[in-house]
């Protein structure tokens, strides 16, 4: 690790605390709202993962209602510990958008985007709450990160942690298939501007995607 990784690191470390700062700050000053109680109703602890999955038919998919689940029953189930997880999904997140500018740019778009992501006001305001939103976010950050890296490097891994972090999208909001089917129109532009004619890279593209696709199809 080079003496400018360790100084980038460092400045996300404190970008970071400042994010958990704004986050924490007076987070049981309210009580949960109706869409944080039906968050928690469907991640009841009591219930059995049959009952959660019942229950997702009437919201979203159920990746964020199984792990909320699991959650409760680790640490207890109450209105700080369901934030908390949040809260920490939302860390997670400025961590990954560091990454993406990371590799869209360099890392001063990197820090500069994580910094934008940990004073912004939705970003707070929904790492606060019991909702699918800040693991939406996450995992939209993921997915980028690993199609940018597909795209540049070509290696198998990569397209391997596409495919399971789009899925991972995908079962989590229905917002997902936005962010699918942007990726699969920049694909398309990036193949036919540059005319790439790689058949392994191709199949490797394709397989990917079909791969976070059929992860869908339980649902």
């Amino acid at each position: 690790m080079t003496l400018s990784m360790i100084k980038n690191y460092r400045w996300l470390f404190l970008i970071v605390l400042l994010a958990l700062f704004f986050r924490f700050f007076n987070l049981n000053e309210t009580g949960l709202w109706m869409d944080e109680i039906h968050s928690a109703i469907g991640a009841d602890p009591e219930k059995s993962i049959e009952q959660v999955l019942e229950y997702c038919k009437q919201d979203q998919p159920p990746l964020f209602f199984l792990l909320l689940h699991k959650w409760y029953q680790a640490l207890g189930y109450n209105d700080f510990v369901g934030r908390l997880f949040g809260i920490l999904t939302g860390m997670f997140g400025i961590i990954g958008i560091y990454f993406v500018g990371v590799e869209f740019k360099n890392s001063k778009v990197g820090l500069y985007s994580a910094f934008l992501t940990a004073i912004n006001y939705f970003h707070i305001d929904y790492s606060r709450q019991v909702r699918f939103y800040p693991l939406v976010f996450l995992f939209a950050s993921l997915s980028y990160l690993f199609f940018l890296r597909a795209l540049k490097n070509k290696k198998p891994l990569d397209f391997l942690m596409y495919a399971l972090s789009t899925a991972a999208l995908l079962n989590t909001h229905y917002f997902g298939m936005v962010v699918f089917a942007s990726q699969f129109l920049i694909f398309i532009f990036v193949v036919f501007v540059n005319r790439i004619n790689d058949t392994k890279f191709i199949l490797w593209s394709l397989s990917s995607a079909t791969l976070a696709g059929l992860s869908f199809l339980h649902w």
